[in-house]
């Protein structure tokens, strides 16, 4: 292996690696021409899971029970498969943190996605 270019996804950019830079045992995926088609139905199937799981939260919180969801990580690990790499500038712990539970707020924010509203 002589200097290869790779593009590093969560990165959003490329590096050139050579086999001195890199450890004993390596691997790689490589995607064909149905990658896009693939990863858009990996995509939809997990945005309705993650859809299906804030709505199953919510009822959870409606009920008095508290939320098993930790929404900043999952606003965080959004926007990483979005391609941002610059994600802590993006986010606060102290909003987060600091704001109230408004179990009310909540459910009608999810029934405007559900509702396409």
């Amino acid at each position: 292996m002589g200097e290869e270019l790779f593009y590093i996804r969560p990165y959003g950019g490329f590096v050139k690696a050579r086999k001195a830079l890199l450890p004993d045992h390596v691997e790689f995926e490589a995607y064909g021409a149905g990658q896009p088609a693939d990863e858009n139905a990996r995509n939809q199937k997990r945005f309705a899971a993650l859809q299906m799981a804030i709505q199953i939260d919510q009822m959870l919180v409606s009920t008095g029970q508290p939320p098993k969801l930790d929404l900043g990580s999952v606003i965080e690990q959004v926007l990483m498969e979005g391609s941002w790499t610059d994600i802590d500038q993006l986010m606060s712990s102290e909003a987060i943190q600091g704001i109230e539970p408004n179990p009310g707020l909540q459910v009608a924010a999810q029934q405007g996605l559900s509702f396409g509203n």
